[in-house]
């Protein structure tokens, strides 16, 4: 009995250290899928055009910075034609209602799968390069980031598949 007493505490006090963690994760995940339902309510006319997909993005300030909670920066849909992708978030830095356009020609978009492990996690990512920055992007997994892998490398796929139709797979 005297030994189970500390064994509750350290497993009650692991609990209280990692509760936190989940509760941040759940909350910010309801709000990322928030903004990604109003941004497909919003832009419907646009997105019922071609393809879109719920996405997280990251500046290349943000994506190369060491020290993050969060390796991105906010969460927004991305949409590809023929002619061109949009990205739309609902605030990127203070700033509402932001669409980033890529015309095609003017891009390049490459696939960069688990790049750096040790300043982005196990996240994978690509990247749309223009010739003045690199806008990162990864898929929308939920809480947590797995399944990212896959799932941002379909995202990317389908990018390509709109953009690229005969290009095979």
């Amino acid at each position: 009995m005297e030994v189970c007493i500390p064994f509750l505490i350290v497993i009650g006090g692991v609990i209280v250290a990692v509760a936190p963690i989940f509760i941040i994760a759940g909350v910010s995940s309801a709000r990322r899928k928030k903004f990604q339902r109003m941004i497909a309510e919003t832009k419907q006319d646009i997105l019922n055009r071609g393809q879109y997909y719920p996405v997280r993005y990251a500046s290349s300030k943000k994506y190369h910075r060491f020290f993050k909670f969060f390796p991105w920066e906010t969460a927004g849909v991305i949409f590809a034609d023929e002619t061109q992708i949009i990205f739309f978030a609902a605030k990127i830095k203070g700033e509402r209602n932001v669409e980033h356009r890529f015309r095609r020609g003017d891009f390049r978009l490459e696939y960069l799968g688990t790049e750096n492990v040790f300043i982005n996690g196990f996240i994978t990512w690509f990247v749309i390069e223009t010739y003045d920055d690199k806008y990162y992007f990864t898929s929308e997994t939920g809480t947590t980031i797995f399944g990212s892998r896959s799932s941002t490398r379909n995202v990317y796929d389908g990018l390509l598949s709109v953009l690229e139709p005969d290009r095979a797979f």
